[in-house]
């Protein structure tokens, strides 16, 4: 059974899914597909192009599909917005479709997206992340697995959060931040997040293979391409977490933070 509010709009062509709650003076636009079980608490926007997963939770004033905060965007063009399943989007969270034609801002599933948090143009959120109040993503960020990113962080245009890392709070970046590292100041290493390695389940042996990549590539003074061919020449690449930090590194554009944190 679908739950709309006499206060609320729901554009003639939307898609409302089975169990969907449509909460006080919510708006959901014409081109909007919303999944079964999700909960639209009140005064909402769900506009644009969006498509939506299955038991989502939106909170007060989120607003979801509205157009890019760019001056290159094309008002009469076609961008989206899609969500997976399972996230919570508390109040005051906002995300953009992408900025260029058919161009995509994705979210995964199982994230939580606190209190003014910001979701770029056609950036992509992956899964179990966690985003605290007032952070901001620019556009075309990628954000892996598992990544908790604290209250009043910045995250400069196309950089990457690589799985299991941490932003600490009231840090900015503006270079790709490796999967594991937590970073303690801007652009600068304070260390190894061992306590989503350890709460994921990571093993002890895979953990010590991580401290050695820290070692390598924040402790040592030696340059990035010196310290991956090291890694691949000493290290034990058949382990997952090692061989994903490797083609993380390798695959930066912008380069990896490795400055370590002076304290």
């Amino acid at each position: 059974m679908i739950k709309i509010h006499p206060t609320a709009t729901v554009e003639k062509g939307a898609e409302i899914g089975e169990n969907v709650t449509v909460g006080p003076y919510c708006y959901i636009g014409p081109n909007v597909k919303i999944g079964s079980g999700c909960n639209l608490i009140r005064h909402c926007n769900i506009e644009g192009y969006t498509e939506i997963g299955s038991n989502n939770t939106f909170y007060p004033f989120v607003s979801v599909g509205s157009a890019p905060q760019d001056n290159s965007f094309d008002p009469n063009s076609v961008s989206y917005v899609k969500i997976g399943n399972d996230n919570v989007f508390r109040e005051h969270f906002t995300v953009n479709a992408g900025a260029k034609p058919d161009s995509v801002t994705t979210i995964g599933n199982g994230n939580l997206f606190m209190t003014g948090s910001h979701v770029g143009h056609n950036s992509t959120i992956h899964n179990n992340v966690i985003i605290a109040n007032n952070s901001l993503l620019a556009g075309y960020t990628t954000v892996h697995d598992r990544v908790f990113i604290s209250g009043n962080c910045c995250v400069h245009q196309f950089c990457s959060v690589g799985q299991m890392a941490m932003i600490s709070g009231g840090v900015a970046i503006s270079q790709d931040l490796p999967p594991f590292f937590i970073v303690a100041s801007r652009n600068a290493i304070g260390g190894i997040n061992l306590v989503a390695l350890k709460r994921n389940k990571v093993a002890r042996e895979t953990i010590r293979e991580i401290k050695k990549l820290y070692r390598l590539f924040v402790g040592e003074v030696i340059n990035t391409t010196n310290a991956i061919e090291q890694a691949r020449a000493e290290l034990p690449t058949d382990i997952p977490e090692v061989n994903d930090f490797l083609d993380f590194v390798e695959k930066s554009p912008r380069g990896i933070i490795t400055k370590h944190r002076v304290r």
